[in-house]
């Protein structure tokens, strides 16, 4: 109990104390016991009553919104790690060989796309994987689907060699490790191996929708077209389900539906760019998971060095920014896949306890990088944190009934916000920030539909010559 906090004295005076005749009479004595200003206390007193009941049920409602109740306070330690330093990943693992056991690089000429799925012993889940990349609809380009395979090659074949080579596709390419490798080591071989310009990720308990690599290939077009900078990655957002392994119908018809409902929808060309100032304005990297249909650049993620599993796991998620660099990356604002919750490492409390803490770590980096970024971290570092963090516990609170809470991340950093600054970091900092991404939004909208027009109207001329 500190009875000098404002709160308190708020409280005081709804209660009919704090009168300016209590603070004349005593005005020394607080001096000597209180840190809190002596024109806190004045201020205070000439509060209507009526005033101060609404300020404190609203003060009482922050207070309990922010009360991580954690028992120690750790520092915030100095950033040493450089994310930005393109470190070479592919050079990690050149020494571990992954076999190709079915198909060949040649199988398809001159793809578009390479769609590429990392998988270790999930075969009842790859299956729909491999098979919602084998059904896609209006393709009007080459792609091939590579699959490399974590599981250790001892020589005999698994299920799920038995099951790709059962499938016996011409567009399937089919790896398996020599070793296992670590999971951003693993997304960087598909890399190195996929033949395309561009890669298409999906997890092997996630699916793409039926449409999906028509407007993949359509939003590589017309991101291409309109920005000066080089292209070097689309993030996803994807359509998430829950997955109930005691339920299989219920799944499939889940699936079933959802792919209905996507495939009705025309391409919407809403996009929203990615850039650097998304760590500070809205507290997260920006961006998504590498799967249902995160598409990069190939050669942009050679030259940055590829997924670098030092970093923890938002390794994916720093891969953008260091693409941001030099190149321009956008997030579609439609679903192209669908994630599934229920079978991934998502779920678990490490893995919400890493996300966070990956997160603060990032966000100390950005926050180091100039005199501005140092300010601005100082005053709403911890409103960041408070939001970011929010946002991961209700995630985890509608994926699983595992209980967490601040608490649980009290080595990570626990300086509750100061209610003044959240206020404005979240009513004056991100909507302002909201409503410059929604105008941009707009603008590249219209320039897509620009850029269509003028292309049929080429198409059209080109058409009438012959």
């Amino acid at each position: 109990f500190k009875p000098f906090r404002l709160k308190y004295l708020i409280k005081a005076k709804q209660n009919g104390g704090l009168n300016l005749s209590l603070i004349n009479k005593y005005k020394k004595y607080l001096l000597q016991v209180s840190r809190t200003p002596l024109w806190k206390f004045y201020a205070i007193a000439i509060l209507p009553t009526m005033f101060s009941k609404k300020l404190t049920k609203f003060l009482d409602k922050i207070d309990t919104k922010f009360n991580y109740n954690l028992p120690k306070k750790p520092g915030v330690k100095k950033q040493t790690i450089n994310y930005e330093q393109n470190k070479n990943c592919f050079e990690l693992t050149k020494n571990i060989k992954s076999n190709l056991l079915f198909g060949s690089q040649d199988n398809v000429e001159n793809p578009l796309i390479t769609v590429f799925i990392p998988t270790y012993k999930r075969l009842n889940l790859l299956k729909e994987a491999i098979d919602s990349v084998l059904n896609q609809q209006m393709v009007d380009f080459e792609w091939n689907l590579i699959i490399v395979d974590n599981e250790p090659y001892n020589g005999h074949a698994n299920s799920t060699e038995k099951y790709v080579k059962a499938l016996n596709d011409k567009r399937i390419t089919y790896y398996r490790n020599d070793k296992n490798l670590r999971v951003g080591d693993n997304f960087n071989r598909g890399f190195t191996l996929a033949k395309a310009p561009w890669v298409v990720m999906l997890h092997d308990d996630d699916l793409l929708l039926p449409n999906a690599l028509s407007k993949i290939g359509k939003s590589i077009e017309y991101l291409s077209a309109i920005d000066k900078k080089e292209l070097g990655a689309i993030a996803m957002i994807p359509h998430q389900f829950f997955y109930n392994s005691q339920r299989p119908d219920d799944n499939e018809r889940t699936i079933k539906h959802l792919k209905e409902i996507y495939k009705a929808k025309p391409m919407s060309y809403k996009y929203y760019k990615l850039t650097h100032s998304n760590v500070l304005l809205n507290g997260q990297i920006g961006g998504a998971v590498p799967t249902c249909g995160a598409t990069y650049n190939k050669k942009a993620v050679l030259e940055v060095g590829g997924f670098n599993d030092d970093f923890g796991i938002s390794a994916d998620l720093i891969l953008y920014y260091c693409l941001e660099n030099k190149y321009s990356v956008y997030s579609v604002l439609e679903p192209y896949g669908l994630y599934r919750w229920g079978q991934n490492q998502m779920t678990k409390k490490e893995s919400a306890y890493n996300t966070i803490k990956d997160n603060f770590d990032f966000r100390e980096y950005v926050f180091s990088k100039n005199i501005f970024t140092k300010l601005y971290g100082l005053m709403f570092r911890s409103s960041l944190y408070y939001a970011f963090t929010k946002t991961v516990l209700n995630m985890r609170k509608v994926a699983t009934a595992d209980s967490v809470e601040f608490y649980d991340y009290a080595d990570i950093y626990n300086k509750k916000p100061n209610i003044i600054g959240y206020i404005i970091y979240k009513n004056v900092i991100k909507k302002i920030y909201g409503l410059r991404k929604s105008a941009q939004k707009r603008i590249t909208k219209q320039k897509i539909k620009a850029y269509i027009k003028k292309k049929e109207q080429k198409e059209l001329a080109n058409a009438t010559n012959k």
